[in-house]
């Protein structure tokens, strides 16, 4: 009897599923392999990852965002975005041994430094997360840095050059320095000043191709209305030359005394020119 009750225990007992560990040496990484399904160093499970893992939402300035093992970006592109931001913004100098649609893994380029990063998709999907990082630095901090390209740098001065475009190159210089903590020439910020207007005022190629559209808005919207663009003989594509608008034509004889200014600017573009303005009383 008291064997059948022993036996009948050991049926009940739950067996529990023994513990896995898996460990990534010094010189271990995922991006290495190319295999990360077996990739659990993060803590937490899928029912309380999203109590676990931070989200990254992008602020306005990158001063008090730090980058954790198992932070959230909604794709690989955001995750370089807020990568290249912080090494700024902290003085690293990075480079990349992976940078592919499926996986980022960056190291410092200082020799002999430890500082690494690897992120990862979840699941095969576009949310990407930070599965390995090294945040220990042996290397000083560095003003120079090359991911502080153009582009970067005209998005972070837009701002300014939007309140006064004719802001100096020297102070914009300065700014850059006191806001994003590196040293740049003064080439580099000129072409960063050169985006940042053409992002402000828009392409002027772009606009010239805004004409045909506006002209058939004109006359969809003001029925009646005569309109005349004309192009640039033997010009492939077409360039523009004048437009006529017969309502301005009508506005002057009617309402208008018969005494007309004429006056007349250089324009400052990459098209060059000359724009004449007739002005009447009314």
């Amino acid at each position: 009897m008291k064997k059948l009750k022993r036996v009948m225990h050991d049926k009940n007992r739950k067996k529990l599923p023994e513990r896995v560990e898996t460990k990534v040496g010094e010189n271990e990484w995922a991006s290495d392999d190319g295999n990360e399904d077996d990739l659990v160093s993060l803590e937490g499970s899928d029912d309380n990852e999203n109590e676990k893992h931070p989200v990254f939402k992008e602020p306005d300035s990158m001063k008090n965002v730090n980058l954790v093992v198992g932070m959230k970006f909604q794709n690989a592109a955001q995750f370089r975005v807020a990568l290249r931001d912080w090494c700024i913004r902290n003085g690293v100098d990075i480079e990349f041994l992976k940078n592919e649609a499926a996986r980022v893994t960056a190291k410092c380029k200082v020799e002999g430094c430890e500082w690494r990063i690897h992120a990862s998709p979840i699941q095969g999907g576009p949310t990407f997360q930070i599965k390995i990082m090294k945040d220990k630095h042996i290397c000083t901090r560095t003003y120079e840095n090359r991911l502080a390209n153009a582009s970067y740098l005209a998005k972070r001065i837009e701002n300014a050059i939007r309140d006064n475009p004719t802001i100096p190159i020297q102070q914009l210089k300065n700014r850059i320095r006191s806001k994003c903590n590196v040293d740049v020439s003064r080439f580099k910020v000129m072409r960063a000043k050169k985006e940042a207007l053409q992002r402000i005022r828009g392409d002027d190629a772009k606009q010239y191709e805004l004409l045909w559209d506006y002209c058939e808005t004109v006359r969809n919207c003001n029925p009646g209305s005569k309109l005349i663009l004309k192009k640039l003989e033997n010009s492939d594509p077409p360039v523009f030359d004048r437009m006529y608008l017969h309502a301005l034509k009508k506005g002057f004889m009617d309402g208008c005394r018969p005494i007309i200014g004429l006056d007349g600017c250089f324009l400052k573009t990459v098209y060059g020119g000359q724009l004449l303005v007739a002005v009447g009383r009314d």
